[in-house]
């Protein structure tokens, strides 16, 4: 159900004659006055109908109604039993049809504390009581005025017992220390009831409760309703939601505020940062705090502490970043084919050197070995001429003793 609260500090007649304004009409619901209440629907709407035009809308509305309800009673079309059975019978209404007599409203009141039984006996008794107000102020409140309703689509299932013991319910959380006078109303498509409590207790006191106590209150009736009547599915809104959308707007302020101080750093940064390339520029920051982060494989922004921050919200040029991405891809791109090049001439330097050193050995080897070989007669010495002279002998000798050998007989 839903809970409103509204204080009033003066017009105590005007709000007891608004609860009870149903009670104090003696008027019927004629057709003209249920044309003229569905003109004013559909003018509120945006049409602007007649009056026959609206009764002839009425009409067909009616027989709508009445066709539905005889093909869900006689799907097999029988006339003669639906009017026997039902159109004969006084008591019987087509459901959705309005009598055109005055609805009859059943009184509904409830009382506490109170022992007047008409309204001008409430008001009195109402400001009798505020008269005896302990501490009394120009701004005081006299009355406190409490709506309780329920949807529509529970219409069905909000019976005055239901009623009677949820007020009684929100009297005991409320205070019962107060007075009250309760009535229904029945005007909306959704059934509530008014509840008048006097802004003063019994002893004196103020009735004030803070705005805690009160959602407290609204929460355990909310509780009670649901452990009673279960069957008011559609009429359980969620109590305490202000609060927590409050709370919720100060930790959304709070979030607000640490983007906002963290967006600053990062845009204080950027200022005193001169970018050489991208990848400077993304190193820079990121030794203070903002790394990048992608999106399909796409540097898109800096993160820091969970907040993003995307390109195209940052003084960045991201044109210039490239031009000098890739001017420095081209500066790299000239040193590596430059070193390339100096590398081959170094290793061309360096067999031709070796080339070199290898020729040199050869001709250092051939020239030893003529060398030796010059120096082969000069080293023939005084020794060997007397081994060639001994040599010499020794032959001359060997041919003497072979001509002794031959002479002897």
């Amino acid at each position: 159900m839903i809970i409103k609260n509204l204080t009033r500090k003066s017009g105590s007649g005007q709000l007891f004659r608004y609860i009870f304004r149903y009670v104090l009409k003696e008027e019927k619901t004629t057709v003209k006055d249920r044309v003229e209440e569905e003109k004013q629907r559909y003018e509120a709407a945006g049409f602007s109908l007649s009056y026959n035009d609206v009764q002839h809308l009425l009409n067909e509305r009616s027989d709508y109604l009445l066709w539905k309800d005889f093909k869900e009673k006689f799907p097999e079309g029988n006339y003669q039993g639906y009017i026997q059975n039902y159109l004969m019978d006084k008591n019987y209404q087509v459901p959705g049809w309005s009598t055109k007599n005055e609805k009859e409203i059943k009184p509904f009141l409830i009382k506490h504390n109170v022992k007047a039984n008409d309204i001008n006996g409430f008001i009195k008794e109402f400001e009798e009581n505020q008269a005896g107000r302990i501490h009394k102020r120009a701004d005081q409140v006299a009355l406190h005025h409490t709506i309780l309703s329920w949807s529509g689509l529970d219409r069905k299932h909000v019976t005055d017992d239901m009623l009677t013991a949820v007020a009684g319910e929100y009297i005991k959380l409320r205070g019962e220390n107060n007075k009250y006078v309760v009535n229904k109303h029945i005007d909306k498509e959704h059934i509530h009831l008014h509840i008048i409590m006097s802004g003063t207790q019994l002893n004196g006191l103020a009735s004030r409760v803070s705005k805690q106590e009160f959602q407290q209150i609204k929460v355990q009736l909310q509780d009670y309703q649901r452990l009673h009547y279960q069957n008011l599915t559609n009429s359980l809104p969620e109590h305490g939601k202000a609060e927590r959308q409050r709370q919720r707007g100060e930790y959304e302020k709070l979030k607000r505020d640490e983007r906002r101080s963290i967006l600053n750093s990062l845009l204080s940064c950027i200022e005193v940062i001169e970018p050489k390339s991208s990848e400077h520029l993304f190193g820079e920051l990121e030794a203070k705090g903002f790394s990048t982060y992608t999106r399909s494989g796409v540097v898109t922004g800096f993160e820091c502490d969970g907040y993003k921050f995307r390109f195209s919200r940052l003084p960045i040029d991201l044109e210039k970043l490239k031009a000098l991405d890739a001017k420095n891809a081209r500066i790299e791109n000239d040193l590596s084919e430059l070193q390339a090049i100096r590398g081959t001439s170094d290793r061309v330097q360096a067999l031709d050197r070796l080339e070199c050193i290898e020729t040199s050995q050869s001709e250092n080897e051939a020239d030893f070995d003529r060398e030796i070989a010059d120096d082969e007669p000069s080293r023939t010495g005084p020794e060997d001429e007397d081994d060639k002279s001994n040599n010499e002998s020794t032959e001359e000798n060997d041919d003497t003793d072979n001509n002794n050998e031959n002479d002897e007989p």
